[in-house]
């Protein structure tokens, strides 16, 4: 099973159990588990106000930010090129390493390992990720790649 951002959006930790206990119980014995969060770093840049602009649509953020228990509200405004605005409102949290670690483990799931999301290389066979290399996490790491198996 493979989640990217997903686990940004679960913002307390019944539902991150939740979410990997449904894991758990999807994955047959010695199948992998490989989930990518986003911490704090990260969502401070986000609060502070994003702009990105491309071809068809302009968006900007706007939030504010609950250091204490990292979360934050954001608020996503789309203008696209016909004029037509798009308001998305959006609740994080910023899981801090070893609360996810800690929930992996407790979910029953073995032989953890973490990385940084900096992926330096993708193998494939046929258009399916067969490899992917990966760096160990670092201080500076602003998204981290969780691996685990069920045993």
């Amino acid at each position: 099973i493979f989640s990217f951002g997903a686990f940004v959006h679960l913002t307390d930790l019944q539902q991150v159990r939740s979410a990997l206990a449904g894991c758990w119980n999807a994955l047959r014995p010695g199948g992998s588990l490989i989930v990518e969060s986003s911490y704090h770093p990260w969502f401070l840049d986000a609060c502070k106000g994003l702009r990105k602009s491309y071809d068809d649509f302009t968006w900007n953020t706007r939030g504010s930010c609950n250091n204490k228990k990292r979360t934050v509200f954001l608020e996503y405004d789309f203008t696209f090129k016909d004029g037509k605005q798009l308001k998305v409102p959006m609740r994080l949290r910023s899981h801090a390493p070893d609360e996810l670690e800690s929930a992996i483990r407790g979910a029953g799931f073995q032989q953890l390992q973490t990385y940084d999301a900096d992926i330096r290389r993708v193998q494939t066979v046929n258009g399916i990720i067969n490899q992917v290399q990966l760096d160990r996490v670092t201080a500076s790491t602003h998204s981290i790649i969780y691996g685990a198996r069920k045993p």
